[in-house]
């Protein structure tokens, strides 16, 4: 592959050298043809003065006197020749009127071979080629007076000398700046492909994903719009890549939730079909001795089947919250009453634990609410502090309000919970401690639950470590009329 390089010094070596093989060709062949033709109308205006002279002044002495005032200064030789051929009258300084003189050989021929034309009264206008080199004339001859005819000439000799050393001189100079030209065209050829370099490793590194790669010179040609492009182009394809990197990673982990979802449903709902089927078939087979132990069986299946609805209520509750809504009740109400109502359902299980339950807060927060739904987000949220608080531990339920939000906040003593899975407590199924069981840990879908509740209701919740434990809370809009 040739490289540009080498074809830009070579078509610039030979656009110059086509012109000046064009100037050579001109001057040899051009130069002449155009000075004759623009001398044309000289020879004309001094031929219709001479003319002119003759019918006014047609004494000889006089006319030769305005001969030669007329070509003194011009190059021009002016002359009068009667029908043989003899000069009468003549431009050049020595001539003294009387004389008589035939013209050279040459001349004369080119007078004799025109003579019929100017007998009719016409003008010729044409060049004598005459030997030696330097003798060759620009001629002009026409009728003057009577039998009397009028030659005005003037020489090529230094036009083609001028010519000749014009040439000479335009090719010397022509190959000197060609070889200069040779000499300095790679290195101008390379300024002009550094930057179309540069762009070409730009692309090439956008091409392999690298788009902090950046066109850095300040031109204002096509050049430099083309790298304003290019680095335009890398901004827009980092950030569409960014973008889609951002949405791969929300769909991962949208993915990763559904599978953990599935997987958790498929875990929670196998053990209790699982006892349930077992203690079906035991009662089918009679597997027991007295009516007691059969009344036994019965109440652990009936246990399971409302575990297993409660279950499957809560999945279905928190699909709807992620769709289009789950169906509410809502009235209005003060969530301070509701939550003593929630807090006198664990008071037992509080002593039983030994830990010690109260409520804080004396203001009312009246909202629009499902009652059943808030108290069974905080039904679950109360059973996980009381699970957490640690023997002689407290549960701390407050109700609070501020700028237009009801807060219902559960603060429980004992350990803290690793920052990095506190968002996570709210996904379904999650536990912090894979290894426990149900019994142990719950289904896994109270916060998920929480969660679901709160949004349902256009609040929100969250979960975070306090000073000396952790605290977990609900936030729900105040009715505008009845904030406090």
């Amino acid at each position: 592959m040739k490289s540009i390089r080498l074809r830009l010094t070579l078509q610039a070596v030979l656009l110059f050298a086509g012109g000046l093989l064009t100037l050579l060709l001109a001057n040899l062949f051009l130069l002449e043809p155009w000075y004759v033709a623009g001398l044309k109308g000289d020879f004309e205006r001094l031929r219709a003065a001479m003319v002119a002279e003759a019918r006014d002044h047609p004494d000889m002495a006089t006319l030769v006197s305005r001969m030669k005032s007329l070509a003194a200064g011009t190059g021009f030789r002016i002359v009068v020749v009667d029908r043989e051929g003899q000069v009468v009258a003549s431009s050049v300084p020595e001539f003294q009127a009387g004389q008589r003189f035939p013209l050279p050989r040459e001349e004369l021929g080119f007078f004799l071979s025109h003579e019929r034309l100017i007998a009719q009264g016409e003008s010729f206008f044409g060049i004598l080629e005459a030997p030696p080199p330097g003798q060759s004339q620009i001629r002009i001859m026409s009728p003057l007076a009577g039998a009397l005819s009028l030659e005005i000439s003037q020489p090529l000799e230094r036009l083609r000398t001028g010519q000749a050393m014009t040439s000479r001189f335009s090719l010397l100079v022509g190959l000197l700046v060609l070889a200069f030209e040779f000499a300095l065209a790679p290195f101008m050829a390379g300024s002009l492909l550094r930057p179309i370099l540069d762009l070409s490793e730009i692309a090439q590194r956008v091409a392999a994903a690298d788009f902090g790669a950046r066109y850095r010179h300040k031109r204002r040609d096509e050049l430099g719009r083309l790298g304003d492009s290019l680095n335009e182009m890398a901004d827009t394809l980092a950030r569409n890549i960014d973008e889609l990197r951002a949405a791969n990673a929300g769909l991962a982990g949208k993915i990763k939730a559904q599978e953990d979802f599935l997987a958790g449903a498929s875990h929670e709902l196998k053990t209790p079909v699982g006892l349930m089927r077992g203690y079906a078939e035991a009662i089918k087979l009679g597997i027991w001795t007295t009516d007691a132990e059969r009344q036994e069986l019965a109440d652990i299946i009936m246990t399971e089947a409302d575990h297993l609805d409660r279950l499957v209520r809560d999945l279905s509750f928190i699909a709807m919250a992620k769709g289009a809504g789950p169906s509410l009740l809502p009235v209005e109400a003060d969530l301070r009453e509701l939550a003593a109502r929630a807090l006198e359902r664990h008071v037992m299980a509080a002593k039983a634990s030994g830990v010690e339950l109260r409520l804080e807060g004396n203001q009312p927060a009246i909202a629009r609410f499902d009652p059943d739904r808030i108290l069974q987000a905080l039904d679950n949220l109360l059973s996980n502090a009381l699970r957490h608080a640690g023997n002689k531990g407290y549960v701390i339920l407050r109700v609070s309000s501020v700028d237009g939000l009801a807060r219902i906040e559960v603060e429980n003593s004992g350990d803290p919970i690793p920052e990095g899975q506190l968002e996570r407590l709210f996904e379904p199924f999650y536990r912090i401690d894979t290894a426990r069981s149900r019994r142990d840990g719950g289904s896994g879908l109270g916060l998920a639950l929480v969660r679901a509740v709160a949004e349902a209701h256009g609040g929100d919740c969250g979960i975070a470590n306090s000073p000396v434990g952790v605290r977990a809370w609900i936030d729900l809009p105040l009715l505008p009329s009845l904030g406090v």
